[in-house]
């Protein structure tokens, strides 16, 4: 089985060297192409265009950053030369491009799967992704071995875009609770309370959970090396916000906390892509400072 990857960043590079330690035969294809030099290393080729991919690869897995790259790529398809028979999005895109993308695909005779993940840089590097799977059912079992080898659990949510509601309100939850974690400890700091204390007294009830000792570090450190990119989760955010809405659904909570992420875009003082969403907490702190005046 040959795989085609397109998309090497901060999760698609661990990603396919997975892949790689598992003895497939990988193809990569990224538009910096020297963001892959480690992987040509390792015994990856390199395919000059994303089309190569799909002429030359029995399956192709896409990572990109938004739903406007890979529909960029898949209005350039090669139809004529196309030997892959499934393509995988495991990008966070709107249900609506999903559904678009799916028609597009099997309109070529191309299998299209929706695979979002669960989790960050870390949980990519440990093979411990969890996959949101949506598409035909018999493509995604094709596809189970070459996906087991970055991840711990492949859940089927259905047979279109159902992975893509799923995995938008799992963010929104995210965002809300790193959120809810931030104020917290500056709670506690302007409260002349050790956060780093409170983080430890947390571990011991029921608020315990991986994302708070992930995120809480960072937060009382101040100091935000890229996990999940701010950028990222504002994007994401706003396509669950668009969900909700063409839905009917009043989003209560998510709504305050797109704002505060909207404000946090604004604050950032590099490139949103190069510092984790728990640098939300600066623009956090900076709101209550102002309401304290």
């Amino acid at each position: 089985m040959k795989i085609g990857f397109a998309g090497i960043g901060i999760m698609g590079l661990p990603m396919a060297t997975h892949l790689l330690n598992s003895g497939y035969a990988l193809t990569v294809f990224n538009r910096t192409p020297e963001k892959y030099t480690t992987l040509l290393e390792q015994g990856a080729q390199s395919a000059p265009s994303f089309n190569e991919l799909l002429a030359t690869c029995d399956i192709v897995i896409c990572v990109f950053s938004n739903d406007a790259v890979l529909k960029h790529y898949l209005d350039q398809i090669n139809q004529q030369n196309l030997n892959a028979q499934v393509l995988i999005n495991m990008s966070t895109i709107s249900p609506n491009a999903s559904l678009d993308f799916q028609t597009l695909c099997e309109s070529m005779g191309l299998a299209y799967l929706e695979a979002p993940v669960v989790g960050s840089k870390t949980a990519a590097e440990n093979g411990q992704l969890l996959i949101l799977a949506s598409g035909n059912k018999q493509a995604i079992q094709r596809c189970e071995a070459p996906l087991s080898a970055f991840s711990k659990q492949i859940v089927y949510c259905g047979p279109s875009a159902e992975a893509c509601n799923v995995k938008l309100v799992l963010n929104t939850l995210l965002a809300t609770m790193t959120a809810a974690l931030s104020e917290a400890l500056l709670t506690m700091e302007r409260l002349q309370f050790n956060s780093e204390t409170f983080l430890r007294i947390m571990e011991s009830t029921p608020l315990h959970s991986l994302l708070f000792q992930i995120k809480g570090p960072l937060i009382t450190q101040r100091t935000y090396p890229t996990q999940f990119p701010l950028e990222h989760m504002h994007k994401d955010l706003k396509l669950a916000l668009d969900l909700f809405t063409n839905n009917g659904i009043t989003p209560l909570l998510s709504e305050c906390v797109v704002r505060i992420y909207d404000e946090a875009i604004g604050n950032c003082n590099e490139k949103p892509s190069n510092r984790d969403m728990s640098i939300v907490a600066q623009t956090i702190g900076s709101m209550m400072d102002k309401q304290n005046v």
